[in-house]
């Protein structure tokens, strides 16, 4: 019978010790980006812009704002890549509208390391065709 005892008292041990870790883990932040962000998400956008430095950014205003917020994401998906290669968007996909899948992730500096790692990215990008 006492062989059992201390059976159960590191069972309980470790069974507090797991709740612990997954209450500590369960960040309940408001902030919309970070590690605790919710899924990716789907989002109709207004193209705006494109830029690189360290890290290539694509500028957009949420499809029916056309005066709301500037938003700015990573982007290095898609059309993103080709705009990379040319260090340019192509004029003709300013004000253009499309689908961009919102997801985050690491932001580099020019040497490699990681600055951020819940930067807001976009994870796919679909631009409408022309009307």
């Amino acid at each position: 019978m006492k062989r059992g005892i201390p059976v159960k008292i590191l069972l309980a041990a470790t069974t507090l010790l797991a709740v612990s870790a997954c209450a500590a883990s369960n960040n309940s932040t408001s902030e919309p980006w970070s590690v605790v962000a919710p899924p990716e998400q789907r989002q109709r956008v207004i193209l705006a812009g494109f830029d690189c430095g360290d890290n290539c950014y694509l500028h957009y205003r949420a499809l029916g704002e056309p005066d709301g917020e500037l938003q700015t994401a990573l982007c290095t998906v898609g059309p993103c890549s080709a705009w990379f290669e040319e260090q340019a968007m192509g004029a003709e996909f300013i004000a253009r509208r499309a689908t961009v899948t919102l997801g985050i992730g690491k932001q580099y500096d020019g040497g490699g390391n990681v600055m951020s790692e819940d930067f807001p990215a976009i994870t796919s990008l679909e631009i409408d065709p022309v009307e």
